[in-house]
């Protein structure tokens, strides 16, 4: 099941489409499991200006918490509201983000996970 997450407390800048984000409970991206709290994401120009690395940074925004590369992600309605997905895992394992849109975007970056390895 997919959780869809829109947080009142986002604001965002539009250069490296900084958003802030509230998470009321813990949450997976790729290779970290962060607490609840509030968190900014950002992107960073690469050589190629895809937008394609997005840095999660701590609350007041001194501490970079993860470094992840995504890919493009659609979205079709919502677009005014700046919006994490996040996808509900099975036991106790907390929700992953799956993507993150920035406000007025139709386009936005998707997470990539690494698959997990078969028959090991």
């Amino acid at each position: 099941m997919v959780l869809a997450s829109t947080v009142p407390a986002a604001r965002a800048s539009e250069w490296n489409q900084a958003t802030k984000f509230t998470f009321s409970q813990p949450f997976q991206v790729p290779g970290h499991v962060l607490p609840a709290g509030t968190y900014w994401f950002e992107t960073v120009q690469t050589p190629t200006d895809q937008n394609n690395v997005v840095v999660i940074y701590n609350g007041d925004r001194t501490e970079p918490e993860a470094t992840l590369l995504t890919q493009p992600a659609f979205r079709t309605h919502g677009l005014l509201k700046a919006r994490a997905t996040l996808a509900e895992q099975s036991g106790n394992k907390p929700p992953e983000l799956m993507a993150w849109f920035y406000p007025g975007r139709a386009y936005g970056h998707a997470f990539v996970y690494s698959e997990p390895a078969l028959n090991r």
